[in-house]
């Protein structure tokens, strides 16, 4: 199956603080069908993981104030995206971002400056 078939109705939420790679990340993967949301603060998506349900959350690891690894804690902590799963979008080297998939749990990693075929393609790998 192609990205869009795997991608396709899903939902999922997109959260960077940098408006270029949001708005990057949001275009490609609206682009197979998805219904996406994009917000460009921890804070922000913290709120809406508490009260949405999404299929996947593609988090940017550093971000000011809240950071996609608390995110990802609240989106654990939450009954409603405890399963979901969760990509690291980050411009950080291995380890790092090695790390912060550990702690909550990410199924993978999303390298900046992001390549449109290999976010669709890791996206689509997790459904």
């Amino acid at each position: 199956m192609s990205p869009q078939e795997k991608l396709a109705g899903r939902k999922i939420l997109v959260v960077d603080d940098n408006p270029i790679n949001l708005d990057v990340a949001v275009e490609a993967l609206q682009s197979t069908g998805a219904s996406v949301e994009g917000v460009p603060s921890g804070a922000e998506a913290i709120k809406l993981v508490e009260t949405n349900a999404y299929d996947l959350l593609l988090l940017d690891l550093f971000m000011p104030e809240v950071d996609g690894i608390d995110v990802g804690k609240a989106a654990r902590a939450s009954s409603l995206n405890k399963d979901s799963r969760m990509l690291i979008f980050t411009a950080s080297d291995k380890e790092e971002s090695g790390k912060a998939q550990a702690q909550i749990g990410a199924n993978g990693v999303v390298a900046k400056p992001v390549e449109i075929a290999e976010l669709l393609k890791k996206a689509a790998s997790l459904f």
